[in-house]
């Protein structure tokens, strides 16, 4: 049966791609796709040899030509529809069956070097379906598996010193591919070995000649291969004119750019589709040549089969990192290099290099095939491709490492041995500056109007444009006043005033367009309130081609309107210069606190409007401002979940891995993601409550009938100061203090069990009775004292804003007092949210929370009839839906083998779902998200703990850890895929709704 498996292997990739084909047809890249279908179909009807000499565009060189003509035939033949799935399927179907060709390929290199079938068919497997190599050929529609197979197989035979295949196979390879220059210097290198010999260096004439004829015959063939496709019938004068000559000339030119979609170290530097420059030139060919020596270096080293397939990794690895003019695609024989180079020196680092290199390039592809499908908008990467780069810039600098220890034969350098605490201090902090890179890109543009125009019913101000312009288009930002009516007229003269257009602003901090009705030719502009509360931190109008037309104010006031005009933005209505959702209220509530303004929005405590204040004062009242300590608490909130899985897991083997684990799917969690990146107060209950109950399990890990009791009483101290600022950010805070309070009296009834068997009861109620009496102090007092504080720079404002939804002058605090304003705030409140009994759209109850079924839509806009922009908060697939048996197990746990860390963290979990059942208010899916850190600690207690591992025949195959890890990747790869409808970045309707809209209660558009 054994010697099937290859068979079987070969089957299932080449089934996997098809399925790939067909169902991903709509990603296949537009523009290859479609130029393969117009080459192949120019190739069946004018011949080969007119192929390069026609004005179409033709960048690619003969070898594949071939191959087109055929499909081209085959095409024709079959009938297929042009530009049909079954079409495009055929252009794939080289590319696939070459990729099945590597992976039999592959399992033949295992079973010569290892002679273990197992072994050879898990390697082929391994390859056979990786996703990279499969997004290459069955969905983007590419043949780079083409030039890689002749690649391997002829640096396998130079290996085996066959040169004579070893040789015809790279000339055929060039032909298909010129990038296959790159793995010249391993060609000159085992050259020069083989005229020398092995040994001592010993000039062989014999051999020499050999090689000359074999040269001759590369050339020979060469020709033959180009012969075809010459029209001797028009030859021109120079013998480079001839177009397929031509041809790769202009294919090292075809990329004017430093680099070109490649996210290597030129993109990490935000120089991606830069103009190559002379100086840039010079250092690309420098560093070509310092990789050459490098290749010579480790070659003279040690220059086996496996060593040859590391060297041509190496080369791939580094022309990419390095050199110029690259593209996405140029490191894709770097995959297969190491995967061999892996199996014939079985080097576990290298396998390692070879998933890690995967993982990065699969990113950069799909980026820019994402990219590619949503109309070329290149401003979708302009900020990813510096985040991917960055991964890959570190893995090829360690793999260059790596190699050298291999070639070296030296040890591998080791680290002192450090503490355990630095090593969680790494692995923690490398998770959370990784995700912090995501978390501030894109959050908002850290420039925004900053001036205010504040206008008097009936104050007219008079804008001259200098000259006639036709306006088209009027943008406003509102100030901290919204929904203020004003009036336009215009005039040609400045005497004669027209085309009166009322307006209202709209939301506070918020761009408004205007487009007019009519052909509007004017002048001036004048611009009259129609209130004192009008509030307009920025205006500006545009002509017919939305060029921004030159102001100047010639009237005595306004000239705050038109100050800063270079901040007027092209697109208006994008979330990175306006605020959305919910930020018209709480950075405007924000902003209030610090100008001592009359509050808008009162209807949740003041804290977490305290504390986006604190963001707007260090960055200004700019988007990113309002933003920032969102993201920041976002960002803590890995180092806090981190140290509570450690906690959790202390008394289990491999403590930091989990708690790697359970902060990495916590981290790239789409709630977790975008509701921090909303300036709303969400994120700040979330980070509290977690703190909340990290000291109380603390508490929890402490006895006072062993230590000191004030010891024991710190964590209680730090847990209560922690609810009183969940509290005062947001009432949901206290459906967590139920928790921390029932997890409370448990741990005291453990206690006194452990008294009553110590038969010491006495000092037991003693300590208990003092512990009580304190904790009336650190949850009631403290807490109190805080949630009142909170209202601090509310009432420093002024204005206690207590007559529900209105401001009313009466209440202030000269007349009322502090305490009594402050509870009529409370009564307030209550009334609200009791009341708040209303309908909306994308309104969801608990358990549409817990099988996500709801997302909440926070932000959506057109950029044209196929590309939008949209933000939803809802969870990650997989660590919700794997939440739920999580929680099951969890549950079982506790009831069956007494694991009170399963019971803890079902306690905490329940805390904050079951009160929801009675609560009679609107509710949404982010008032689950306190739950969230919860379900990631779930998880990793499950996959740590479950029995299921230990049955034989899965244990064989699959160990936690492994699961694990497999499981935070596939986490990963749907923060990925589902990246652009969670952060706002433009993308195609139609992917939405064909590959991201999973369930029908999934509206991510509107």
């Amino acid at each position: 049966m054994q010697k099937y498996y290859i068979w079987f292997i070969m089957a299932a990739a080449l089934l996997v791609r098809l399925l790939a084909a067909f169902v991903f047809n709509d990603m296949s890249h537009p523009t290859d796709i479609q130029t393969f279908g117009a080459w192949a179909n120019m190739l069946t009807t004018n011949g080969f040899a007119a192929f390069y000499g026609t004005d179409a565009f033709t960048d690619y060189p003969p070898g594949y030509m071939y191959i087109l003509g055929a499909l081209g035939t085959l095409r024709e033949v079959f009938d297929l529809p042009w530009g049909s799935a079954d079409h495009h399927a055929l252009l794939k179907t080289p590319a696939m069956l070459f990729d099945i060709a590597t992976v039999a390929l592959i399992y033949k290199i295992a079973m010569k070097f290892n002679e273990n079938r197992n072994f050879a068919a898990i390697v082929a497997l391994i390859y056979a379906l990786n996703p990279a190599i499969i997004l290459n050929s069955a969905v983007w529609g590419q043949v780079e598996s083409i030039h890689t197979f002749l690649l391997v197989l002829s640096i396998y035979f130079i290996g085996q010193r066959k040169m004579l295949p070893s040789v015809l196979l790279f000339a055929i390879s060039i032909v298909v591919k010129p990038q296959s220059f790159i793995f010249s210097p391993i060609y000159l290198f085992m050259f020069f070995k083989y005229i020398f010999g092995e040994g001592t260096p010993q000039f062989d004439a014999k051999r020499l000649g050999c090689l000359a004829l074999y040269g001759l015959g590369c050339f020979a063939l060469i020709g033959l291969l180009f012969i075809p496709f010459i029209d001797f019938t028009a030859l021109p004068d120079a013998f480079l004119e001839i177009p397929i000559f031509a041809q790769y000339v202009n294919t090292f030119t075809t990329y004017p750019f430093i680099t070109h979609n490649a996210y290597n170290l030129y993109a990490m530097l935000g120089l991606n589709t830069a103009p190559l420059t002379a100086p840039f030139e010079v250092l690309g060919f420098a560093f070509l040549a310092a990789l050459t020596l490098f290749a010579f270096f480790l070659l003279w080293k040690k220059n086996d089969v496996g060593s040859l397939f590391l060297v041509g990794a190496l080369l791939v690895i580094g022309t990419f990192l390095l050199s110029f003019r690259m593209h996405e695609r140029y490191n894709f024989p770097a995959m297969v290099m190491l995967l061999l180079a892996y199996v014939v020196m079985r080097d576990r680092r290298l396998l390692y290099v070879y998933l890690g290199y995967s993982a990065v390039h699969f990113l950069n592809n799909i980026d820019v095939l994402l990219m590619s499908v949503n109309d070329f908008n290149r401003v979708q990467i302009e900020h990813s491709a510096v985040i991917f780069a960055i991964p890959l810039v570190l893995l090829s600098i360690y793999a260059i490492y790596m190699a050298v220890t291999i070639f070296t034969r030296r040890p591998k350098i080791s680290l002192p041995v450090l503490p355990v605490k630095y090593k969680d201090v790494i692995i923690c902090g490398a998770i959370t500056l990784f995700y912090a890179i995501f978390a501030f890109t894109n959050l908002g543009d850290v420039q925004s109007p900053q001036s205010n125009f504040t206008g008097q019913a009936r104050e007219e101000i008079v804008v001259d444009f200098g000259a006639t312009y036709n306006v088209s288009r009027i943008q406003f930002m509102a100030g901290g006043r919204h929904h203020q009516p004003f009036v336009l007229e215009f005039s040609q003269d400045g005497e004669i005033w027209a085309d009166t257009t009322h307006l209202i602003t709209g939301e506070v901090f918020t761009w408004s367009y205007h487009d007019t009705v009519g052909i509007i030719f004017a002048q001036y502009v004048r611009i009259t309130p129609l209130t004192s509360s009008l509030v307009i931190r920025e205006m500006g109008f545009r002509e017919g081609s939305l060029f921004l037309i030159p102001t100047t104010v010639i009237s005595a006031t306004g000239h705050e309107l038109f100050d800063e005009q270079h901040l007027v933005p092209y697109q208006p209505t994008d979330y990175m210069h306006s605020a959305y959702f919910d930020e018209i209220y709480h950075p405007r509530t924000a902003y209030e606190f610090i100008h001592g303004m009359d509050v808008f929005e009162w209807s949740h405590p003041p804290l977490g409007k305290i504390i986006i204040a604190l963001g707007i004062q260090f960055f200004g009242a700019t988007p990113f401002g309002w933003r920032f300590a969102g993201a920041f608490f976002g960002v803590l909130m890995l180092p806090l979940i981190y140290a509570f899985a450690l906690r959790l897991f202390a008394k289990s083997k491999g403590a930091s891995f989990w708690a790697a684990f359970a902060t990495f799917i916590f981290a790239f969690d789409f709630m977790h993601y975008a509701q921090t990146r909303l300036a709303t107060i969400d994120t700040y209950v979330v980070i509290f409550i977690m703190a909340m109950y990290y000291f109380m399990y603390r508490y929890t890990q402490t006895n006072f009938l062993r230590e000191p009791l004030w010891k024991t009483m710190m964590p209680l101290l730090f847990s209560g100061i922690f609810m009183g600022l969940a509290i005062a950010s947001k009432w949901q805070g206290a459906y967590g203090a139920i928790g921390i309070a029932v997890i409370f009296f448990w741990t005291l009834l453990q206690r006194r069990k452990e008294a009553k068997n110590a038969e010491c009861l006495s000092d037991f109620w003693r300590k208990a009775g003092i512990t009580c009496a304190a904790c009336f102090g650190f949850f009631i007092a403290i807490p109190l004292a805080i949630y009142i504080a909170s209202y601090i720079p509310f009432w420093n404002t002024g204005y206690m804003h207590i007559n529900r939804m209105a401001y009313d002058p009466a209440y202030i605090h000269h007349e009322m007092g502090f305490l009594a304003a402050w509870w009529q705030n409370q009564v307030n409140m209550f009334d609200y949210h009791s009341g708040l009994d209303a309908f909306h759209f994308f309104s969801s109850t608990w358990w549409q929370w817990i099988i996500n079924a709801r997302p909440m839509w926070y932000f959506y806009n057109e950029l044209g009839p196929y590309t939008v922009q949209t933000i939803s908060s809802f969870g990650n697939p997989l660590v919700w839906w794997g939440g739920i048996p999580a929680l099951a197990y969890c549950i079982y746990a506790w009831a069956a083998r007494k694991d009170k860390t399963a019971a803890f963290l079902v306690i905490a979990y329940l805390s904050q779902i079951l009160p929801w059942i009675f609560v009679p208010r609107l509710a949404f899916i982010y008032h689950y998200f306190p739950n969230v850190p919860f379900i990631a600690l779930m998880l990793a207690h499950t996959l740590k703990g479950a029995q299921i591992f230990c049955h034989n025949r899965i244990g064989q195959f699959f160990n936690r850890k492994a699961a694990a890890i497999a499981f935070a990747i596939a986490c990963f790869a749907l923060f990925i895929l589902f990246y652009p409808v969670i952060t706002g970045i433009p993308i195609n309707r139609d992917f939405v709704t064909t590959y991201l809209q999973w369930l029908p209660s999934w509206t991510l558009l509107v």
